[in-house]
């Protein structure tokens, strides 16, 4: 998918804007003052803050993807993967305590466009689905032991991951991500 270059810079702010304040944390009018061009330039690209919304999640979810084929491809040790895995969400939070873009829709689904939040559902089934795959995988080479189904254990996962954001951001630690996630892939190892 190629887009032009204002669509790309407004898709790049929309989301660093949705990461530090969130999808209501913000206008076009606030979009358009971070960019330097005027709100109708936005509208051309997306006619509504809901459009946009959902232009920058299937774009994030391109992005996984293609990251979660490139580890299939790279890392055949699954417990490896889950670690480069979980660096996408240290790195994120290390990155001026961004959290997570489909965390913080979630938190405001109840106020999203119904179209976004059915993005961002598929947004976490795709994690989920990337996550059971390499558990599964993972289990077979003896690499980790767990009793519940691979999907159960993936959700449980991205869901402890999520929460573990919302913990070093209440505390600006990324001590406490760091600790969750090493916790959980010991508890997989075990």
């Amino acid at each position: 998918m190629k887009i032009s270059n204002t669509k790309a810079t407004i898709l790049t702010e929309a989301l660093e804007l949705i990461q530090l304040k969130g999808y209501n944390g913000f206008s076009f009018h606030h979009l358009s003052e971070k960019i330097g061009i005027k709100t109708a330039s936005i509208h051309y690209h997306f006619a509504t803050k809901g459009d946009l919304g959902i232009a920058l999640v299937q774009k994030i979810r391109a992005e996984a993807g293609d990251y979660f084929t490139q580890l299939d491809r790279d890392i055949a040790d699954p417990g490896k993967r889950l670690e480069k895995y979980f660096n996408i969400f240290r790195s994120t939070f290390e990155n001026g305590h961004r959290m997570c873009v489909g965390g913080m829709l979630a938190l405001e689904s109840k106020t999203l466009p119904a179209e976004l939040v059915a993005e961002v559902r598929c947004y976490f089934d795709d994690h989920e689905a990337w996550l059971s795959k390499t558990l599964q995988i993972g289990r077979k080479q003896k690499v980790f032991s767990f009793n519940k189904s691979s999907r159960e254990v993936a959700r449980n996962l991205f869901a402890a991951l999520e929460g573990a954001m919302l913990s070093a951001c209440a505390f600006g630690e990324v001590e406490r991500f760091n600790a969750a996630a090493t916790w959980y892939l010991n508890q997989l190892r075990s």
